[in-house]
Parts: C-alpha cells; structure tokens; sequence
C-alpha cells in the first residue's frame, strides 16, 4: 500500500478504536488515549480498576485491522480508595471460595501492591479463567499474574464388560 493509504487506514482504524472504547458499557474510556501507527494501537491513560483495563484491551482486541497492540493504561484507584494489600487478599480469598467453578480446587494467591498473583493446577481452562474473572473485578486489584496450570485428569478406560447392556435381569 502507499503511504497516503496507510495512513488513511491507521485514521480508519483509530476511529474504530475510539467508538468502540466509548461504547463499552463496562468502561468509562474519558481518561484514555489512542493512536494508532502502521495498525499497532496504543492506548494511554489512566483507568480506575483493572477490570477496566482488561474491558479496553478486549475491546481492541475485537476489532478487524488491529495489528498489534501497546498497553500503557495505568490502573489509578478511585481517590479516597485506601485499599490494602491485606484488604485485597481477603476479598481475593473470599472470591476463589464463592466461585463454584474453582472453589473446590486449591489454588494459592500473593497480593503485592496491588498486583494478584494466581498459582496452582485446574483441570480445564474455563476453570482458570473463571478464577482470573473472579479476581479481575475486585477492588484495588491493579494487575493478575496468571500462574495456573492446567493438569488434565485422565479418565481410566471402562472394562470390556461394562459395556454389557443387561436387559430382563438376566446375567
């Protein structure tokens, strides 16, 4: 493509970028900044939790002509928020115990500055995932460290004589 075209797609694709930032119901997008160059999208600014943060990452993530993306969204509690590492951990910890999918299952969490750190081994990625859900929205998390394995567990093979159908109550 030429110049004059790359540029008018980067223009393109800023737009897109911007709409789509604003019409995320769960994102309030005032506070971020956008440019886009050679299709890579950068985003700039400040957000108040780290739901947000992921809500605009998936946002561009979604659109078409995104070729990369740089992150710089700063996650800035709301003011007058004191919100302790201790104060994180117990809501983390209550979070993993409420959440059916995972709450069985022994993962451990460090809490350090804001930043959760998840570890341990789930059977299926939509346990995982529900365990990043569960944390991602909580007050004063500024940032997840995914350290979780999946560990499948394998299933043993049925007997041959399982697969026996008995009908009549004849052996």
């Amino acid at each position: 493509m030429s110049l004059k075209a790359d540029q008018q797609a980067d223009v393109r694709l800023h737009r897109s970028v911007v709409e789509e930032l604003t019409f995320e119901p769960t994102l309030d997008s005032s506070q971020i900044g956008v440019t886009v160059q050679d299709g890579i999208v950068t985003l700039t600014g400040s957000v108040p939790n780290y739901f947000n943060k992921w809500a605009a990452e998936s946002a561009v993530k979604r659109l078409e002509g995104v070729a990369g993306l740089v992150e710089e969204l700063k996650v800035d509690l709301f003011p007058g928020m004191d919100i302790t590492d201790l104060d994180i951990a117990e809501a983390v910890r209550r979070a993993l115990e409420w959440d059916v999918v995972v709450a069985d299952k022994q993962l451990k969490f460090k809490v350090q500055d804001g930043w959760v750190t998840l570890e341990g081994e789930l059977e299926w990625a939509f346990q995982k995932q529900s365990a990043l859900d569960a944390v991602a929205s909580l007050a004063g998390v500024k940032g997840v460290h995914d350290q979780m394995t999946l560990e499948p567990t394998t299933l043993e093979p049925e007997s041959e004589t399982s697969n026996t159908l008995n009908l009549g109550g004849q052996s």
